[in-house]
Parts: structure tokens; C-alpha cells; sequence
């Protein structure tokens, strides 16, 4: 098992305890946004296991780009948490976090504009190939 691999689990499985006790001991909204937070946490952490595990390049871009839209969800969702525990009431900015995560995340799954290759690096992990695209996320 490579090292990025045991990192992970070393990631995911505190985050989805964490998220699997707020959800079972979950009283006002704020503790549901901070459970998800954890599983999508979790889910990024699964995608780096993916990688690590990935036999060919073809996997490993599948997995990478699988990582990197699980990521595009943390920071609205870290938001939303912020949001609903200060109480605010405009949700526009929310919104829109959560519409611009969302384009992204369509940009890495159905096109090959941002990521379009990974590469065996250090003979034993297959990192993905950034294009010029890349730079805009």
C-alpha cells in the first residue's frame, strides 16, 4: 500500500466517525452542515485513496479528477457551515459559491480541459497533468 494511501484512510476514517456522531447526535441545522462538511471531507480523502490505488494512468486521472471535485465542495459547504452557525441571513453569496463549486465540478468530470493526463512520477504514483486551464479553478 503506497503512502498516499495509508494518509488517507489516516483522513477518512476520523472524518466520517466525526460526521457519522453529529449526525446521530444532531439538535439545530448547523451540526447537519458540519456533518456534511466531514463527508465530503471524507470523500475528498477517498479520492486520494483512489489514486494511490490506481493501477494505470487512465484509474488514476478518474480518481484525481474525482478528488478534485470533492475539494470543489469544501469550501462552500465550510461556508454554509459558517453561515448558518453566525445566523446570517442573505444567502446570495452562498448561492453563488455553491453554483460556481458546481461549474467546476462539471468542468473536471466532462471535459478534459483542466486535467487531461496523469503521468507515473517517483515510479510508483501516478500524478495528474495539469493544462493551462487549470489555473482559473
Amino acid at each position: 500500500m503506497k503512502l498516499i494511501s495509508i494518509i488517507s484512510l489516516a483522513f477518512i476514517i476520523p472524518c466520517l466517525s466525526l460526521a457519522v456522531f453529529i449526525f446521530l447526535q444532531r439538535k439545530t441545522k448547523v451540526h447537519y452542515v458540519w456533518a456534511v462538511l466531514n463527508v465530503v471531507l471524507a470523500l475528498w480523502g477517498l479520492g486520494l485513496y483512489l489514486v494511490g490505488a490506481s493501477p494505470n494512468n487512465e484509474r488514476a486521472l478518474d480518481a484525481w479528477k474525482f478528488a478534485h471535485v470533492c475539494i470543489m465542495f469544501v469550501p462552500p459547504v465550510f461556508y454554509h457551515t459558517i453561515h448558518t452557525f453566525c445566523g446570517l441571513t442573505r444567502r446570495i453569496f452562498l448561492r453563488v459559491n455553491y453554483l460556481q463549486a458546481f461549474l467546476f465540478a462539471c468542468f473536471f468530470i466532462f471535459t478534459d480541459l483542466i486535467i487531461n493526463n496523469a503521468n507515473l512520477v517517483f515510479g510508483s504514483l501516478y500524478y495528474y497533468r495539469a493544462t493551462p486551464g487549470y489555473s482559473f479553478t
